[in-house]
């Protein structure tokens, strides 16, 4: 069994690995997808870019490709000087630096030019005579140009024509790069709000995990029984199994505490009658030394007892117990135990909800209440249930001396007795408060309107 300091250890551990650990699952789901997503994004982007600016340079080049076909169409090669028998279609071969222009070199070296040209020539990079082809620096532009060479009988190398455009005027770039960065971050953003629905709804499950565990710690639920996804479900087995392993293992421990308080009871209590015989005959002194040291081992027997017996049998899961039949048993046992004292016991019980535990063990709690408040009481005891916050609140009152408040923290620990005149082991307060904690509940000391004490005990409701 675990110790309380190595307990507190991997407690303390735990709390710190749950503020300092890893990130969120779900922000790392998140993370991690938007980085993909992102990734994915900017590489079909840069292909799209790609292959929409190599088709806006396939259109360029067939429309170059068409009035290349046209000049060609045009050209008179029977004269002297090749001409043009008319002028081409589009208006901006006759605008000046329009963008669009087209050159005749003739085998003879003359040189025509369109309107929109002027005296600049374009001048070829390269033999290429066919197809396109790139162009010497003009007046600072880019230009893309496609060349054909028309045959003639006059001389053998043809006549050269030539149409370029600039590529300023007929780029497709801004027609690509920001719709497609718009369009591109729409998606990403749709993605990115969209994809936070399935990952939350796939964490659900493990927040249904979370929870249900709570109600088990809480003494709610003794299993889980939710329904969950096949990646969750094998640990839910496994954590089902460790809790039917650990009330197996629970309930032998108590049934051993349990064989093990009868089986020294009885040996003690015959050594007592013994201690007893002693003192009144010959050897008092020989007598009294034995029952104090008895008495001594008497309270440490009982205190590792009902240590073994509280954590071995902790609250069974999922049990509830009403609070009117508990009181009622308990009213009974404790006017029938003080009924020499002529107390008067009052129980009330101001809720209609129940104890989130077993009833054995909220009888155990009770009646050491009880029983401490009739010992030191002087004429009234006052029990009490309400609700407080969701949960059970237990008063127990007295009009005895009461506790100092220095002392009422030292009242909790083991064997520890704040007055000699009345009889007990010390251990009622420090059984109640372990039972209370194991069910998330706790146990306080306070004045009583009765001008005694007041223990306040806190369990979990039903």
């Amino acid at each position: 069994m675990i110790g309380d300091a190595t307990r507190a250890d991997i407690s303390a551990r735990n709390e710190a690995a749950a503020e300092s650990g890893l990130p969120s699952l779900r922000a790392r789901l998140l993370t991690g997808s938007a980085l993909w997503g992102l990734g994915l994004l900017l590489v079909a982007g840069a292909v799209f870019v790609v292959v929409a600016l190599r088709h806006f340079d396939d259109e360029r080049i067939r429309d170059l490709e068409a009035h290349l076909s046209e000049l060609e169409s045009v050209l008179d090669a029977t004269g002297v000087a090749p001409r043009l028998s008319r002028s081409l279609s589009h208006p901006r071969f006759r605008l000046g630096d329009s963008g669009l222009y087209w050159q005749v070199e003739t085998c003879h070296g003359d040189v025509v030019t369109s309107p929109s040209l002027g005296s600049t020539r374009l001048r070829v990079r390269g033999a290429a005579r066919q197809g396109k082809v790139e162009l010497e620096p003009f007046r600072e532009l880019k230009l893309l140009a496609v060349t054909a060479v028309v045959s003639d009988r006059k001389c053998a190398d043809g006549h050269r024509l030539i149409v370029a455009g600039e590529l300023r005027k007929i780029d497709g770039h801004q027609l690509v790069h920001l719709p497609t960065a718009f369009l591109l971050g729409l998606i990403g953003l749709s993605c990115l709000v969209l994809g936070t629905r399935p990952v939350a709804r796939g964490l659900r499950s493990i927040d249904s995990l979370r929870t249900d565990l709570a109600e088990i710690r809480k003494g709610k639920e003794s299993r889980l029984r939710g329904v969950y996804p096949k990646e969750v479900q094998p640990l839910v087995v496994d954590l089902n199994r460790l809790l039917d392993d650990q009330e197996q293992m629970t309930a032998k421990a108590a049934a051993r505490s349990s064989d093990l308080a009868h089986a020294l009871r009885t040996p003690l209590a015959i050594l007592g009658n013994e201690a007893k015989r002693l003192e009144t005959g010959a050897h008092p002194e020989i007598g009294r030394l034995l029952e104090q040291q008895l008495d001594l081992m008497h309270r440490q027997v009982e205190a590792q007892l009902a240590s073994v017996r509280t954590v071995a049998a902790g609250p069974l899961r999922g049990q509830s117990t009403a609070i009117e039949p508990v009181f009622r048993r308990m009213a009974s046992a404790m006017r029938t135990l003080h009924a020499s004292r002529g107390l008067d016991l009052e129980f009330s019980v101001a809720t209609k909800r129940t104890f989130a535990g077993r009833a054995d063990d909220l009888e155990e709690m009770l009646g050491n209440l009880i029983d401490n408040a009739c010992k030191w009481a002087r004429r009234r005891v006052r029990i009490v249930a309400r609700d407080s916050d969701g949960d059970l609140m237990i008063c127990v009152e007295d009009d005895g001396p009461g506790v100092a408040l220095e002392d009422r923290q030292r009242a909790f620990d083991r064997g520890q007795r704040l007055g000699a005149e009345v009889p007990g082991h010390g251990l009622g307060l420090a059984i109640v408060r372990e039972i209370a904690e194991l069910y998330g509940g706790d146990v306080e000391l306070g004045d009583s309107a009765l001008g005694g004490l007041t223990v306040l005990l806190r369990l979990p409701a039903r």
